[in-house]
């Protein structure tokens, strides 16, 4: 049933169900499976019809009456979905997302009170939810409290930096509070994110369409990677595995976030499985030397990343990312090598050569590090983090003098940047005294 769902096939899933009803008519999850299915199919009085079902049988089931409320609402039957989520509050009284679904309702209702009293039921719960304050900045604006909206939809788009609806509606609070140029700022920014959420509404749609998932699927989790969303990421690089066991960027993409969820042996496995299917793909050679360093497998890191490079040359990015993920796996000389090679092929690349020195910094060669930030400032004067590494170099090796030069050449809030940056280097505890303790106080809130 799952795959079924994953794979969008609700006719097969919900034939399926029939039959296992016709045997088992009285089954626990039964009904929800089918009022499931009929509902993503978009036939919502019959997915009513299985909810109700569902809650006969088990009427404590806060699953059962939250899906209820939800197609109820689809239908615009809001009074009924208010009195679903009311009941789901009561099953669940610990949870914020009943308070959520009411509060929301109440709007639709036109009933603030009932829906300021939900929403606080739910802040109370999950103060920094995103969607909650949103749902409180709405209630704040339609009684002309454009103070406390502002708050909201700003704490909001703090929590959630892509957030569409928080970004329209700072936007027109602001601009009724004549706050012009703040308010053209935030609307440019929701118009932007308006084009994301339109094209990721595309990929979703278009992976609906029966014979077309698997590469929309991976697309669609792209768009969620990219925006930090990795639990619904993940959720579409499964789907696209489902959908098509020959692909191999679904592998690829589920194994990169296993890495970043550190599970580093199950990433590798599939890393093997996509290498199978598509031997000379640079990607996959480039995250198995990757995740073979991450557990100390030099050999294999090492054949895995000339592998990569039998397809194409690295980037000077990938290089300087392969070098310092190799010096702080213990790779110390294979990562130096790699990064003083493209800095050899690319001298006037400030970014390697500022990279360079910063490895060789970790290693405790401060010497040939200063040379390293000396030539990265002199290709770059304007990047104040080089100065603060070389400040540190400089100190370290007590030459005081030419390092509060260069300290005074840098600006207090960008000296307090980079101190907390780069606090781990040799030499910033010697750089502590000329950064005041108000300015690393702020810094770190």
């Amino acid at each position: 049933i799952n795959s079924l769902m994953e794979m969008r096939r609700f006719d097969d899933a919900i034939e399926y169900l029939h039959d296992q009803a016709a045997s088992h008519p009285n089954m626990l999850q039964l009904n929800l499976n089918l009022g499931f299915a009929y509902g993503n199919k978009g036939d919502h009085e019959r997915a009513i019809e299985y909810f109700e079902r569902e809650l006969q049988l088990k009427p404590e089931s806060w699953l059962a009456v939250s899906l209820l409320g939800q197609a109820c609402e689809n239908l615009g039957q809001h009074e009924e979905a208010l009195r679903h989520f009311e009941a789901w509050k009561a099953i669940q009284p610990d949870r914020w997302e009943p308070y959520l679904r009411a509060g929301n309702t109440c709007l639709e209702l036109g009933r603030t009170e009932c829906a300021q009293e939900s929403f606080d039921g739910g802040l109370r719960l999950s103060p920094q939810n995103s969607e909650l304050l949103v749902g409180m900045g709405k209630v704040q604006l339609s009684t002309d409290d454009l103070a406390g909206a502002r708050e909201s939809f700003g704490r909001a788009i703090l929590h959630d930096a892509y957030h569409v609806d928080a970004h329209y509606n700072l936007g027109q609070t602001l601009a009724r509070m004549g706050q012009e140029e703040e308010a053209r700022r935030v609307l440019e920014q929701f118009r932007h994110l308006s084009k994301q959420k339109e094209q990721m509404d595309f990929l979703q749609q278009s992976r609906d369409i029966e014979g077309s998932g698997a590469e929309n699927a991976v697309a669609l989790g792209d768009a969620f990677l990219q925006r930090g969303q990795l639990d619904q990421a993940l959720r579409e690089y499964k789907s696209a595995v489902n959908i098509d066991s020959t692909l191999w960027l679904g592998y690829h993409r589920v194994a990169t976030i296993r890495t970043r969820q550190k599970q580093y042996s199950q990433a590798l496995a599939l890393l093997d499985r996509a290498s199978r299917l598509n031997p000379a793909t640079f990607e996959v050679a480039f995250d198995q030397s990757k995740n073979h360093a991450l557990v100390g497998k030099i050999s294999e890191s090492m054949h895995a990343l000339d592998r990569a490079q039998s397809v194409r040359a690295l980037t000077p990015r990938e290089a300087q990312f392969i070098s310092e993920l190799f010096v702080r796996s213990g790779m110390v000389r294979e990562g130096l090598a790699i990064l003083s090679a493209e800095v050899k092929r690319n001298p006037a690349d400030h970014e390697s050569m500022f990279v360079m020195g910063l490895l060789l910094h970790l290693t405790d060669d401060v010497s040939e590090a200063e040379k390293r930030y000396r030539r990265a400032t002199s290709l770059s004067d304007d990047n104040t983090a080089y100065k603060v590494a070389h400040a540190m170099s400089l100190l370290s090796l007590r030459r005081t003098a030419e390092a509060e030069t260069l300290i005074s050449e840098i600006s207090e809030a960008d000296l307090v940047g980079g101190f907390n940056k780069y606090k781990s280097l040799k030499g910033a505890e010697l750089l502590s005294p000329y950064v005041s303790s108000a300015g690393k106080t702020q810094v770190s809130e």
